[in-house]
């Protein structure tokens, strides 16, 4: 409410306490404004290197974090990748990035939602 009129919602103050709330989005990685058949053909060469080499890739994220808040960050994921040898590009990367990432109300942040990328390439773990 308005300090100066109680009959009124202070619009600004309500917007500000908005963005600073955080919020992770539900956002689809569709949404997200990547090329769609970039992302499915990066997912879909993932997915094979995971069924190939049966690997597991939710210990490492978790390894990762502590608060299990169930996202990394960018250089985080990326290290992942690399301890998995899961080989992308620097492009792929950035595309994943882009498709995972998690938002703060309205605001962009460098963190990936690792849960939602492991539902989309792991097929034990997509329920």
């Amino acid at each position: 409410k308005s300090t100066k009129r109680p009959d009124m919602i202070a619009w600004r103050e309500f917007l500000n306490a908005v963005d600073s709330a955080v919020v992770i989005s539900k956002m689809q990685p569709e949404d997200s404004g990547v090329d769609i058949d970039d992302l499915h053909k990066i997912l879909e060469k993932i997915k094979e290197t995971i069924e190939n080499r049966r690997l597991n890739l939710k210990p490492y994220f978790q390894d990762f974090d502590r608060a299990h808040f169930q996202q990394v960050t960018q250089n985080q994921f990326s290290a992942v990748m690399s301890t998995l040898m899961i080989p992308l590009s620097l492009r792929e990367l950035q595309v994943l990035f882009a498709a995972f990432m998690v938002m703060e109300g309205r605001k962009q942040t460098n963190r990936v939602n690792y849960k939602a990328f492991i539902k989309r390439v792991d097929a034990g773990e997509g329920t």
